[in-house]
């Protein structure tokens, strides 16, 4: 019995996984954490992780998706925003920023259906000229949003 249901196909961008985080990988990898793609396939889609590198525009890469969700990760080059280096930063991957920034825009030149969680939010945000608070504990002022799930 086959399953008639249009079932989308999202594009989900990966981060690094260093050497020493993959057994016998001395070069590393690009992984996405398993909730967020359980989470698309409870919701019926079909999924695809996309990493820095892809060959091809933005738009050519886009093309035979139809949604794309960026997950979360390090910190987002400050650099991009106008910003200097801090002690806080973590996992800075500019190769990432600049895929997930070309990917945004294309999505949206193609007015294509996009999540963005926690990073993802914050590269969305820099890619359409957004400036970030680099380090959230320097602003008592604002909530903590951090809740184990």
């Amino acid at each position: 019995m086959t399953d008639d249901r249009y079932r989308p196909l999202i594009g989900v961008v990966a981060y690094h996984l260093s050497g020493d985080r993959v057994a016998r990988w001395p070069e590393g990898g690009y992984g996405v954490p398993k909730p967020y793609l359980d989470a698309l396939r409870r919701a019926g889609a079909r999924t695809a992780i996309l990493a820095p590198g892809e060959e091809g525009t933005p738009e050519e890469i886009l093309e035979p998706f139809d949604g794309l969700l960026l997950v979360g990760g390090g910190d987002v080059d400050p650099g991009r925003y106008g910003a200097g280096a801090g002690d806080h930063l973590y996992g800075i991957e500019p190769d990432r920023d600049e895929f997930e920034i070309g990917l945004l825009r294309a999505a949206d030149r193609l007015a294509m259906p996009t999540l963005c969680i926690c990073r993802g939010m914050q590269i969305m945000n820099v890619a359409f000229g957004g400036t970030l608070h680099g380090h959230l504990p320097d602003h008592p002022d604002l909530l903590e949003h951090g809740v184990p799930t």
